[in-house]
């Protein structure tokens, strides 16, 4: 990109004025575009030679605005001088020139525009335009102080006085012409008013009795007469019979009495093996009585310490005398717990149906699969007995 530092400009000849005021007609006798001359320099101040493409653009606005009209013009400079011919290639009318202050911007090559832009002035043919001596096409007149004088329709609305000046003398009687033919008839003209009225005749005869009239309106209601006596009672009716109360139904089997026994248990969680292949109680426990049918519901849970790299199963179990212990969710399928010879914290929470009337031993129980488990915190927890 090559920096410029501007223009020496100027503008001579031109159609600015004629472009945005007269008709095609009246245009024709005006040239069509704006000659533009200036001088090119460099950065330096050196003045610029040969071939280069340069853009002109009108604006509405000194700073910014709406662009209303835009040329690229391949300019061939001599020691920076240049002169162009603007509109040949885009037509400059009257909505680009429309009276109002216009403003130029030029751009070289790929440069920034330049600033600033530089006002469109008046030129020779434009200010001729003040005092046209050729046909012109305005759309109306109108003069500045008085308003308009033609409308659009071509009417003259300015002030009549002097268009038609006073009356001369009357002239000498001419001679009278011949009689003209008779004219026709006129139309009958309007009645005349009516006369006065006559003296009054004789009395005729009586004539014949007229229908009879329409029957008139009712009269008012006359006041009401005093009421008779009360006639005497009639007698009463038989009363019916009392109906036969019936017999009580059989009473609704008693519902479920909800929680039977609660218990609670804690205790020191001792070490436990690693690789045990059942359920051990760790901590403490406690005993509740249940019968057939009813279940058992608990919760528990503990701080462990691992003995080694594994994991750990944690439940809630419940032992029938001499009989296996048996964990609440079944099958090992429990929680899983990995230790990572760390201490965790561990917890169950199940419900299970042991089907069986006994005294039954509940607490918190581990399975080490794979890691034991050192001597470690309280366990605790608690258990209820429901229908």
């Amino acid at each position: 990109m090559k920096n410029y530092i501007g223009f020496r400009r100027w503008i001579v000849g031109g159609v600015i004025a004629a472009a945005a005021t007269f008709s095609q007609q009246a245009r024709a006798d005006v040239p069509q575009v704006v000659t533009h001359q200036g001088r090119l320099f460099d950065a330096l101040g050196d003045p610029v030679v040969g071939a280069q493409d340069i853009t002109f653009t009108i604006y509405d606005s000194e700073i910014n605005g709406l662009e209303l009209w835009t040329e690229t013009i391949n300019v061939d400079l001599d020691e920076g001088y240049f002169s162009v011919r603007l509109g040949e290639l885009t037509v400059l009318d009257e909505v680009v020139f429309d009276g109002s202050v216009r403003w130029l911007g030029i751009t070289v090559g790929a440069d920034p525009e330049m600033t600033p832009r530089a006002a469109v002035a008046s030129v020779p043919y434009a200010m001729f335009a003040g005092d046209v001596t050729g046909a012109i096409h305005p759309k109306s007149v109108d003069i500045q102080g008085f308003g308009p004088v033609i409308d659009v329709n071509g009417q003259w609305v300015g002030d009549p006085t002097g268009l038609i000046g006073p009356a001369g003398p009357p002239g000498a009687k001419g001679a009278d012409g011949a009689v003209g033919p008779v004219g026709p008839v006129g139309p009958v003209g309007p009645a005349g008013p009516m006369g006065a009225q006559g003296a009054q005749g004789p009395v005729g005869p009586v004539g014949p009795a007229g229908p009879m009239g329409a029957q008139g309106a009712q009269g008012a209601q006359g006041p009401v007469g005093p009421a008779g006596s009360a006639g005497p009672a009639g007698p009463g009716g038989a009363q019916g019979a009392q109906g036969i109360q019936g017999d009580v139904g059989p009473a609704g089997p008693a519902g479920p009495s909800g929680i039977v026994a609660t218990g609670k248990f804690s205790g020191q969680i001792g070490a436990i093996a690693a690789n045990q292949p059942t359920f051990n109680f760790a901590g403490g426990t406690v005993v509740v009585a249940v019968t057939m049918g009813q279940r058992l519901t608990g919760a528990a849970s503990a701080s462990v310490t691992a003995a080694g790299n594994g994991q750990a199963k944690i439940d809630l179990c419940y032992k029938n005398g001499a009989a296996p212990i048996v964990n609440f969710s079944g099958g090992g399928a429990t929680t899983h717990v990995v230790i990572n010879n760390a201490r965790a914290p561990v917890a169950a929470v199940a419900t299970v149906l042991p089907n069986v009337t006994a005294n039954l031993t509940v607490g918190l129980c581990i399975d080490t699969d794979t890691a034991g488990v050192a001597a470690s915190d309280f366990a605790n927890g608690w258990v209820q007995v429901t229908n």
